[in-house]
């Protein structure tokens, strides 16, 4: 029960650090949860390792624990996935699955070993089956492509052509080979354990360990005789996927007549929903035109507001001459960016009607975290506005959603 103890400890130990660096944990998410995931792996090995030795050590509670923060990891980036579709987003959503497809299957097998499973070991190795079947599936299309190849080889008269054929059934048998290696082999290897598991007896004896040594020389023989071969195969392998890579690069940096037409589609989409003109309250707050009583009645409040300024003014028209400079000074300030100070103010973020944003730094906050930087509440678009009006602003463009 030490252990079991000492594991708690290690995972709150996990557990406080992930609080005193929340703040890192915000700027790179993934890898700081990675790195919590390596050291609850390390823990669980040992303790899965110190259960061997002595099975009365309770492996389910490390097991539980290392399968909960996997399942949390998951559950997180499928959360960041939806809120942000990107390519590396789902890049490390597939790499955690598998990682998760592994917990589960070392759970399941904790869980037959401290008796909480009456399952057959068969049924045990349940995902990893799933992964042999794939395996399986591969296997076949690899093989029906090899046959295929040969037949052409045989139907073919031309000398040169017989030569890339080869050269291709070269390339295509080391496919075979490797991929048996695990569609094969380790389907053999999983019946042979499940067998002596259940039965306590190996009904190979030595069988299983003399064949993976076997094929491990025919692979290793075969890859070095073709080596030549293959490593032309492998070389232009590895220059398609640059070449498709690099293409993928030039559409998105030049999109074609297709794409441009999708993007002003949903464009035109979002401005027929938005409105034509905004209010503007404040040099931060723009309110939706609103037709009829409304609008006057609003218009007719800033008009008395503005009239009180202009009384206040004629009051201190003695002191006007030294409060220009400050006046122009304001007004420019007012008409620049409060984030940078630097380019027009001109952004408005939709629905909440935010603004006082450059267009520069209102798409960067956008595409950080789709919130509004001013209430934080989401935002749908990022609009460009113009003066119209003294109090109105025209929406011109959606810069952004």
């Amino acid at each position: 029960m030490s252990l079991a103890y000492v594991t708690i400890l290690h995972f709150l130990q996990v557990v406080r650090l992930a609080i005193n660096n929340y703040n890192h944990i915000l700027n790179d998410h993934n890898c700081c949860l990675e790195l919590f995931w390596g050291i609850l792996s390390i823990s669980y090995y040992g303790c899965f390792l110190y259960f061997i030795d002595h099975s009365t050590f309770p492996i389910q509670y490390p097991m539980i624990m290392y399968f909960v923060f996997t399942l949390s990891w998951m559950l997180f980036l499928l959360h960041a996935h939806r809120q942000n579709k990107h390519e590396t987003n789902i890049i490390s959503l597939f790499n955690v699955f598998c990682k998760l497809l592994l917990t589960t299957q070392l759970m399941l097998i904790n869980f037959r070993q401290i008796d909480w499973l009456r399952w057959d070991w068969i049924y045990i190795f349940s995902i990893f089956w799933v992964f042999l079947i794939l395996a399986i599936v591969l296997q076949f299309i690899f093989a029906t492509d090899l046959i295929v190849k040969l037949i052409h080889t045989i139907q073919e008269k031309n000398l040169l052509s017989k030569q890339a054929l080869n050269k291709e059934i070269i390339s295509t048998l080391w496919i075979n080979l490797l991929i048996l290696s695990i569609s094969g082999l380790l389907t053999f290897t999983i019946v042979s354990c499940s067998i002596k598991l259940n039965t306590e007896r190996n009904p190979f004896n030595s069988i299983p360990i003399t064949i993976c040594i076997v094929y491990s020389l025919v692979i290793a023989g075969y890859t070095c005789y073709f080596r030549s071969t293959l490593n032309q195969f492998l070389m232009t392998f590895k220059n398609k996927i640059l070449d498709e890579e690099q293409n993928e690069d030039n559409q998105f940096s030049s999109p074609s007549s297709k794409r441009i037409s999708l993007f002003t589609r949903d464009k035109n989409k979002i401005n027929i929903k938005l409105p034509q003109f905004l209010i503007k309250l404040s040099q931060t707050y723009f309110q939706p035109y609103l037709i009829g009583q409304n609008y006057e009645c609003q218009k007719q409040s800033l008009s008395e507001v503005k009239q009180a300024k202009r009384n206040k003014t004629d009051v201190e028209q003695p002191k006007q001459s030294n409060q220009n400079s400050l006046t122009e000074l304001k007004v420019e300030k007012d008409q620049n960016c409060f984030n940078c100070y630097q380019n027009e103010s001109c952004a408005v973020y939709m629905p909440c009607g935010h603004g006082g944003l450059c267009i520069k730094c209102a798409t960067e906050w956008f595409a950080e975290k789709q919130e509004c930087l001013i209430c934080r509440k989401p935002v749908e678009q990022v609009v460009k506005v113009i003066e119209s009006n003294l109090n109105r602003v025209q929406i011109v463009d959606v810069v952004a959603y």
